[in-house]
C-alpha cells in the first residue's frame, strides 16, 4: 500500500499519492483547504485522488515526519 506492486499501480500507492500532496502544499493550509488544491490540481490529470487515499497520505506524511500540524493547519515539517 506505500509502494507501488504488482497488485498496486505506481498512482494509487501512498508514496505517489503523498509526493502530489506535497507539490501543493507550498504554505500552511487547513485540511479542507489542501483537499481543494489537490482536486483542482487533478483537473489536468488522469489519475484521479480520492478522498480516502488522500487522508492516508497525510497520515503517512505525518508518520515520516514530513508534514506537521498545530492542530488547525498542514505545514511541511522543517528541516
Amino acid at each position: 500500500m506505500i509502494l507501488p506492486g504488482r497488485h498496486l499501480p505506481a498512482n494509487a500507492a501512498l508514496l505517489t499519492v503523498g509526493a502530489r500532496v506535497l507539490v501543493q502544499l507550498d504554505r500552511p493550509r487547513d485540511v479542507s483547504a489542501l483537499w481543494d488544491r489537490v482536486r483542482e490540481a487533478d483537473v489536468s490529470s488522469s489519475e484521479k485522488i480520492l478522498f480516502d487515499q488522500f487522508t492516508l497520505a497525510l497520515a503517512f506524511l505525518y508518520a515520516i515526519g514530513a508534514v506537521d500540524d498545530d492542530g488547525s493547519t498542514i505545514r511541511p515539517a522543517q528541516p
